[in-house]
């Protein structure tokens, strides 16, 4: 049958073009994927836009990889300060067996 109506209900976000500043509106779990994705989309103008900022996820993730690297860091040094700490003590222990 034609003519046939149905209601629903769509959460939209708005923003604004960075070039012409026309305000228009997209689905939120549109905008979502795109923030998350980084995908190009188009204004109504036709103006090529993406959103270019990294999301709250990816922040986390990069701080999460730079503390990782930190505590590999962190754990290098320890063990090469260990390393040369025995170095030194087996040192000493030749040298008061060498006097005694």
């Amino acid at each position: 049958m034609s003519g046939e109506k149905y209601v629903a209900e769509v959460e939209l976000t708005s923003t604004i073009c960075a070039a012409c500043g026309v305000a228009f509106a997209m689905p939120s779990h549109m905008e979502a994927e795109l923030r998350r994705t980084h995908s190009g989309f188009y204004c109504p103008s036709g103006h090529s836009l993406s959103f270019t900022a990294k999301s709250g996820d990816e922040k986390l993730r990069e701080e999460l990889e730079t503390a990782k690297r930190r505590i590999q860091d962190f754990e290098a040094e320890r063990d090469r300060r260990r390393e040369q700490t025995a170095k030194a003590r087996d040192a000493r222990r030749r040298k008061l067996r060498a006097v005694s």
